[in-house]
């Protein structure tokens, strides 16, 4: 029997910040975008962009944005730390790790 999938996006508070083809993510066939709270990261632009636009985009930010701090992990950081034969094990899955360096030039 064939299901059908939601298929959402999920990015960080920088990157919708800095990417303004974002915004068209909202409209577009996929089944949504979530976007979640950067520690630091001006939150004005995501409100008001969903209290203009579609219900297809989604925020999740905690009620104190200080509990983020230690939570501070980014795709920029792994490839830092990656580039420098650190170890990131504690920052993501090691299948992920394994996958990243299989990509040329990745880090």
């Amino acid at each position: 029997m064939e299901k059908a999938i939601r298929v959402i996006y999920v990015a960080s508070l920088d990157l919708f910040n800095r990417c303004h083809g974002m915004n068209s993510l909202g409209q577009s066939h996929i089944g949504g975008v979530v976007v979640v709270y950067r520690y630091g990261q001006n939150t004005s632009r995501i409100k008001s962009f969903i209290d203009k636009n579609s219900l297809k985009i989604s925020f999740i930010l905690l009620d104190n944005q200080d509990d983020y701090k230690s939570y501070d992990i980014s795709s920029t950081l792994i490839r830092q730390k990656l580039k420098l034969n650190e170890n990131c094990s504690h920052l993501t899955y090691n299948s992920v790790l394994e996958y990243l360096q299989t990509i040329p030039n990745y880090y």
